[in-house]
């Protein structure tokens, strides 16, 4: 069955989505009598309104996770992670910055606060490229490597976002009264997010986070796994602490495709990304150069990763110690660009997303697993890089 639904299912990840569900429903098994479907009984009934009354009589929830053909998992799975953001949101804007709610209680000034509160983030942000000594090595970036195009594309980029922080910070200081309705309404709307801990819009475009603090927290993680890149080539990339990942793997095999440019057979239209999910520790990596990436920051959503079979597993499945939980930390990733992925056992093209939040489609990483693959696509199994 190929999915046509109205033009809708424009992706490919979309249309292989629906494609699954229409082989799961339609199939010779819906006019079966007695036959079980999307947790529905198919009637035992030949005339028409005994049908009718039958179903009207016997219909299920429709906004259960069964009425589609998901797995039960599928519902909590989307409630605890809209519950885990609010949880983290919470924390950090209570836990983290609960001097400054007992300073309101104490009927401080927020004005009065928000200086000091404002000067602690500015110094907390890192000095540009530019300003820290290293313009020099920046600029000396060469374009001979699609790499090394990559950093200079993601330098470049971060660059930017934090001189626009950290001129969105100083005029914000340098205002006498933020607050007061004189002021712009920039300037207004920037000192309310900090005050309330909220993470203003222009900064939430660029990644989210729970918290003004978290986010400042976020930036200077970025910012450091930029600034040991640009002094000598990394062998494990936070792929969520970048802001275009999904071009890292073209860069991978662009990369391959530069190393072997005399062999034909090693043309960019020939290769492709292979993944595979390791079980080894950062030390155990950094004792040797591997060829490719290791990627790290990644978590699983709707399954878990079982490091002692290699495979992967339900979240529902009896005995495991992860029973219960909907995501889990995955292990590193070692993604390698190859002319041609090696057959091997069954595995589930996994697709790899930014965050819970966004359907922002980053990739694919190839997991093992003993069912079909579309038995995992109907569960809603993802990986998430942040």
């Amino acid at each position: 069955i190929n999915a046509e639904y109205m033009g809708s299912c424009k992706s490919p990840a979309a249309r292989e989505l629906v494609t699954a569900y229409s082989d799961y429903v339609l199939n010779p098994d819906v006019i079966q009598r007695g036959a079980m479907i999307c947790g529905a009984r198919v009637p035992l009934l030949d005339r028409y309104l005994d049908h009718t009354q039958s179903i009207l009589g016997t219909r299920i929830d429709q906004t259960c996770s069964e009425a589609v053909g998901l797995h039960p998992n599928a519902e909590l799975s989307r409630g605890s992670r809209d519950a885990a953001i609010l949880h983290d949101k919470t924390l950090h804007g209570l836990a983290r910055d609960r001097g400054f709610v007992r300073r309101l209680v104490s009927s401080l000034q927020p004005s009065t606060f928000l200086g000091s509160f404002v000067e602690s983030l500015r110094a907390q942000l890192p000095q540009s490229w530019s300003e820290n000594g290293k313009i020099a090595a920046f600029r000396q970036l060469g374009e001979s490597s699609p790499l090394t195009q990559f950093l200079r594309r993601e330098i470049e980029e971060f660059e930017v976002i934090l001189l626009s922080v950290s001129k969105q910070l100083q005029t914000l200081q340098a205002t006498p009264d933020p607050l007061s309705e004189d002021s712009p309404d920039d300037i207004r709307s920037l000192a309310l997010c900090i005050l309330t801990s909220s993470v203003p819009q222009q900064w939430e475009l660029w990644w989210p986070s729970p918290s003004t603090v978290a986010w400042i927290d976020g930036l200077v993680s970025r910012f450091t796994q930029l600034d040991h890149w640009l002094e000598e080539r990394l062998t494990i990339v936070w792929f969520g602490g970048l802001l275009r990942p999904a071009e890292l793997l073209t860069a991978l095999q662009q990369e391959a495709a530069f190393t072997h440019s005399h062999d034909e057979n090693w043309s960019l239209e020939k290769l492709v990304i292979q993944s595979q999910i390791t079980d080894l520790t950062h030390e155990e990596v950094m004792r040797y150069p591997p060829d490719g990436l290791f990627l790290s920051g990644l978590y699983t959503d709707s399954f878990s990763w079982s490091s002692q079979e290699g495979l992967m597993q339900d979240c529902s499945d009896p005995g495991q110690e992860w029973m219960g939980t909907t995501y889990s930390d995955l292990p590193l990733v070692h993604v390698l660009a190859v002319q041609h992925k090696a057959a091997g056992a069954s595995t589930f093209r996994c697709p790899v997303y930014r965050n819970p939040r966004e359907d922002d489609l980053i990739g694919h990483i190839d997991v093992p697993c003993r069912e079909p693959p579309k038995h995992w696509l109907l569960r809603g199994a993802a990986i998430f890089a942040s």
